[in-house]
């Protein structure tokens, strides 16, 4: 490791992790179906704060109910930092627009909302049926 700071024990950065992941789409009552021609993600990991990117883009869907969630994230969410924010850096094709986004605690996965203000959640239908609906995000938060 390497000491930032000072020469103390707690100056010592010992945990740093790169790599990827494959975020899907969700849902919280019951799982769409999804078809996918892109599923992408990277994220670094340093101490206990890990940031995420990911991008989806998808090709058809059929069912789901619920919530709809961007599952797969590399690390737990640590429960007391429940809703750790998420931004949205492109939203194109949806039913309803995607407009931000959550990590929910002690889970692998991301809320997806449609407003900011009334937190009207975003659920399976929201993706299209058919043609190509395109999620591209980042999110912080606290591991478990």
């Amino acid at each position: 490791g390497v000491y930032l700071g000072g020469t103390g024990s707690a100056n010592k950065l010992d945990d740093y992790e790169e790599g990827t992941w494959t975020p899907a789409f969700g849902a919280e009552s019951a799982n769409p179906t999804i078809g996918y021609s892109t599923q992408s993600g990277y994220y670094t990991k340093v101490g206990n704060l890990v940031t995420c990117a990911g991008r989806i883009i998808t090709t058809s869907r059929s069912g789901g109910s619920g919530t709809l969630t961007v599952d797969g994230l590399p690390f737990a969410v640590a429960a007391g930092m429940a809703y750790a924010s998420a931004t949205i850096g492109f939203n194109y094709n949806w039913v309803n627009d995607c407009l931000h986004a959550g990590a929910q605690g002690s889970t692998t996965h991301l809320l997806l909302y449609q407003d900011a203000t009334t937190n009207s959640v975003s659920g399976s239908a929201d993706i299209q049926a058919s043609g190509s609906t395109y999620f591209y995000f980042t999110v912080s938060y606290i591991v478990a």
